[in-house]
């Protein structure tokens, strides 16, 4: 994916776009894992240090593995393909032991076809409407706050962080954000272009999280089909 725009916010923290879904308003954290010609790969989560409670002003995020291609950029690069795959893993804690990942084909931003795969288990779904429920129909750029491998989005390298001064510091706060993820290893681990859990998406109210998961379940299951 090419790299993104990028600006530096008055606390001095490094800002940039990533499409996800799920848009939100609460603070999104990220780790570049992974930056190759055809795909990027990256954890969002909440904050390191975020408090957790229900009200709007704290932070629900399931912490999810995105893999994204070139399609999804805010601005088409010349030359690149309008379509092309869309890779999300996570579990949710609130569901018990279910580790969910989803592989969606897409047409820019636009999801054409998704494959839900929890626990063994998998479904596909095409109708819109399904997929909107579930929060995979659209793709939404949002801001996020970039605290490791930001020079993987600068260099297009598909190598992980750096061991400079500036990546060391990046590192430790990267570290962070993977050890919200649980299950197996990450895509720029395994050098599959899977993940295993993580996080892509935006800020969920513990209503949410449930009544998404809920459906997740639903569609695995086949009962929505």
């Amino acid at each position: 994916m090419s790299a993104p725009s990028t600006y530096i916010a008055p606390s001095g923290a490094i800002v940039t776009k990533l499409p996800m879904p799920y848009p939100g308003t609460m603070p999104v954290a990220a780790e570049v894992i992974g930056v190759e010609p055809t795909a990027t790969t990256y954890i969002i989560a909440c904050p390191p240090g975020t408090s957790e409670g229900t009200d709007e002003d704290t932070c629900f995020r399931v912490p999810q593995t995105i893999t994204v291609g070139p399609f999804a950029s805010e601005t088409l690069p010349a030359g690149a393909a309008e379509t092309g795959i869309f890779e999300d893993h996570f579990s949710n804690e609130l569901l018990g032991d279910f580790v969910l990942s989803v592989r969606c084909e897409m047409s820019r931003t636009i999801a054409q076809r998704c494959t839900w795969t929890g626990n063994g288990t998998a479904t596909t779904v095409t109708d819109t409407a399904t997929l909107e429920t579930a929060g995979f129909a659209t793709l939404f750029h949002g801001d996020v706050t970039i605290i490791a491998g930001q020079s993987l989005l600068e260099s297009g390298a598909s190598s992980t962080a750096g061991t400079t001064g500036t990546e060391s510091s990046g590192t430790q706060a990267s570290q962070t954000l993977a050890s919200q993820t649980s299950g197996t290893e990450s895509p720029a681990a395994s050098g599959t272009g899977g993940g295993d859990n993580g996080s892509a998406a935006s800020v969920w109210g513990v209503s949410r999280l449930v009544a998404v998961g809920a459906v997740v379940l639903a569609l695995v299951n086949g009962l929505m089909l």
